[in-house]
């Protein structure tokens, strides 16, 4: 028997069998969950929402009349009062609608009520749905024949028949044959709900005031429902950008859906002429307590094409969707918005897998696109392309580096409002280095924190934040810092912005953690300097050796590292941001490189700022950066032996030759023009030193590949830490400066 699925939070329901439990919504209204619902779709999003972490992972379960949990919508046996409760039910609750009554017509099956198939809820249409119930504006890729029109097709079915009235409905896609397409989809599925859904007909009172019977009118582009007054219209698509303005200026509805974003033309123009009509629409629908909302959904089109570079304001200026906001309370989604995004819109994006298709669905899926490999790349994998050879890679590199993206194990709430993705799990003890580069307020860019791993080289997590300020970006890094990599350094872009984070974090609790060049800077602490009369002397000069200056001599230094980067180290390349702007660069006839038209480079920058320190930074032992990984034991890849015997017999025989066998004896071979047995022999130490040789300060192990590595003692460890701890600091890693405790031992 299969274990009954209890949502998290679930409380047994008073009054019904232990099978029913209920919940609180954001309204304060209880309802109950209906984890007996017939439609598994829904229990197995919650089951991977809970699996996720996800504390609200079933409130699209939700049922507030629970004695409807048996009651088929489509049943011909229904009484008047049942029916009043089913109809009563959809208008409160959407997620029923769409759960229990919907129906997704399917080529060669029936038609009629309750035909087709049962809605199929996946994590990227859950996150949809949950946005345009919300009067959010979405923007949803997710990868074709994925439900993707037909899921919001359903949702605006129910805005349609239950959601508001005396409404107008816009319907817009590459051409006006794929609008009319869009509007019959929608047609289909209407006509497969319940009848007493359909609303065909209404009544009216005549000139006479007697009660007549009324049908809506409905023809290739347009529908209205007799019942509320709702219309619905499809939109033609715009030949000339004159044309695509006017159609933007006429479109004042407070409901419009945009299919195809990537490859409608004059699709940026569309948008922004329709942004002040849509405003006002949006508002007078939110007085009258009524549905609002735009919906762009689309595959990735190439990046050079225009209707992508369009679209990419929009797509830049959008939060990026996170599924810890089915935890947040009103007023934190609220926030959330404010703080990521300049356009009410939520980006959102799921790939295959995250949606629940396997690697069979994706062979059947290239075999019916004939292994396209731009169409795979696509409509499958939802990468944006660039189709010419501006970019400075290789395109196959970019192509396997394409093929290392991942998406993040974990997503972090900084401060509430921001999300740190994590691409791999955090150290507290690793000394981690954090590029940030800092948004000029210029092209909507953004501010950065990449962080990588100093042994590997690894991004391991990113942060992106459009509108945060100075003082919000140094909460979110001192966030970051104390509570997930305390030993981390921190590489600050020198800018104006920059600059104001720097003189923040210097006098915070992070203070320690901030890289600056010691080669430059003789006093790292400037706020502590002190004149000749004792006084506390500011010295304007050394505040620019903190962080690292973009520069006519240091960007070109960076992109050599980022060309270096893409050619021997492409695995390293993981990071799904990281990717999307290394897509966006471009190559200028000057040679320069930089981010092509309206694109970006934060991440990139972010990147590279990280790296800069690694490679060219002053003395990183400073805050305990090595450049061999400590984590793994010394010589790891080497077998351990303990005689000349086991040394000799670990040698490849093609090198045995060149060695004294365990009895002394040497081989006579040539090597080099040299006969060997010609070479002074050599003494062979048999009983060499032991492997260990301590001192106070530290111990020097005496590796098997024959390097001698020092590690500082424990107890010499703790006097480096201990004037840290009196002083105050909670978290001592990076405090201080290993060369001043040095040269006064």
């Amino acid at each position: 028997m299969e274990e009954v699925f209890i949502p998290q939070g679930a409380k047994p329901a008073m009054g019904y069998d232990m099978s029913k439990f209920y919940g609180i919504d954001s309204r304060g209204i209880p309802f109950f969950y209906h984890i007996s619902t017939s439609n598994l779709s829904f229990i197995q999003t919650a089951r991977d929402l809970k699996s996720l972490g996800i504390n609200n992972n079933a409130f699209f379960l939700s049922l507030y009349n629970p004695d409807l949990a048996d009651v088929d919508p489509f049943s011909p046996n229904l009484t008047k009062e049942q029916v009043q409760a089913i109809i009563n039910e959809c208008i409160i609750n959407p997620w029923y609608f769409i759960r229990e009554c919907v129906r997704i017509p399917e080529q060669g099956g029936g038609t009629g009520p309750g035909a087709g198939s049962k809605f199929r809820l996946h994590r990227g249409n859950l996150a949809a749905c949950w946005c345009f119930f919300r009067n959010i504006d979405l923007y949803l890729v997710i990868p074709r024949q994925c439900f993707k029109t037909h899921s919001m097709l359903a949702c605006l079915n129910w805005a349609y028949i239950f959601g508001t009235s005396n409404s107008v409905f816009n319907f817009s896609n590459k051409s006006q044959k794929d609008s009319d397409d869009n509007l019959r989809k929608m047609k289909e599925q209407k006509d497969v709900l319940p009848i007493y859904m359909q609303h065909r007909y209404g009544i009216e009172i005549d000139e006479s005031g007697d009660f007549k019977q009324v049908k809506g009118l409905d023809n290739v582009r347009t529908m209205t429902n007799p019942v509320n007054g709702n219309r619905i219209d499809s939109k033609p698509s715009a030949a000339t950008e004159e044309k695509a303005d006017g159609i933007g200026r006429g479109n004042s509805a407070p409901i419009q859906f945009y299919d195809e974003v990537e490859f409608t033309k004059y699709i940026g123009t569309i948008i922004m002429a329709a942004g002040p009509a849509y405003v006002r629409a949006a508002e007078n629908a939110k007085k009258n307590g009524a549905m609002y909302g735009r919906i762009f959904i689309t595959t990735p089109g190439n990046i050079d094409s225009q209707p992508v570079k369009d679209s990419m304001s929009t797509r830049e200026q959008a939060a990026v969707f996170t599924e810890r906001l089915y935890d947040m309370t009103e007023d934190d989604i609220a926030a959330f918005m404010k703080a990521n995004s300049r356009n009410g819109i939520i980006y959102i994006e799921f790939n295959y897998k995250q949606i629940g298709m396997d690697e069979e669905w994706y062979q059947k899926v290239c075999a019916v696109s004939n292994w396209d490999k731009i169409k795979i790349k696509r409509e499958v994998l939802l990468q944006r392309i660039r189709g010419t050879s501006e970019s400075p890679f290789d395109p196959d590199d970019l192509d396997t580096i394409n093929g290392f993206r991942k998406e993040p194990i974990d997503e972090i709430m900084v401060n509430k409002i921001f999300t740190l993705y994590v691409y791999e799990k955090l150290d507290k003890t690793v000394p981690y280095i954090m590029g940030v580069d800092c948004a000029t307020g210029v092209n909507n860019d953004n501010t950065v924190l990449m962080i990588i791993d100093p042994y590997t080289l690894h991004p391991v997590a990113c942060m992106k934040t459009p509108l945060a300020d100075a003082v919000e970006t140094a909460q979110n890094i001192i966030h970051v810092v104390n509570r997930y990599i305390p030993k981390a350094l921190v590489a600050i872009e020198s800018n104006h912005l920059g600059s104001a984070i720097i003189a923040i974090l210097k006098r915070s609790s992070i203070a320690a953690n901030l890289y600056y060049d010691i080669d430059k800077a003789m006093v790292p602490d400037v706020e502590t300097r002190l004149d000749k009369h004792g006084m506390v002397m500011n010295d304007p000069n050394n505040r620019r050796f903190y962080g690292v200056a973009t520069t006519a001599t240091t960007r070109p230094m960076m992109m050599q590292i980022l060309l270096r980067h893409v050619a021997e180290r492409k695995s390293d390349f993981i990071c799904r941001e990281l990717i999307d702007d290394l897509n966006n660069l471009i190559q200028k006839a000057s040679g320069k490189i930089e981010a092509a038209q309206g694109e970006h480079d934060d991440v990139v920058m972010a990147y590279l700022i990280a790296l800069f320190v690694y490679y060219h930074g002053s003395k990183l032992s400073r805050y305990g950066i090595t450049k061999y990984d400590p984590r793994k034991p010394i010589g790891e890849s080497v077998k351990k032996v303990e005689t000349y015997a086991d040394a000799y017999e670990a040698l490849p025989d093609n090198l045995k030759q060149y060695f004294p066998n365990p009895q002394g004896q040497q081989l006579y071979q040539s090597y080099g023009g040299l006969q060997l047995d010609d070479v002074p022999k050599q003494h062979i130490d048999l009983n060499p030193p032991p492997d260990y040789y301590h001192s106070e300060r530290e111990q020097y192990i005496n590796t098997s590949s024959g390097m001698r590595v020092g590690v500082i003692n424990d107890e010499y460890r703790e006097k480096l830490h201990s004037p840290y701890e009196e002083a105050g600091y909670d978290d001592y890693s990076g405090a201080f400066d290993v060369c001043d405790i040095l040269n006064s031992d």
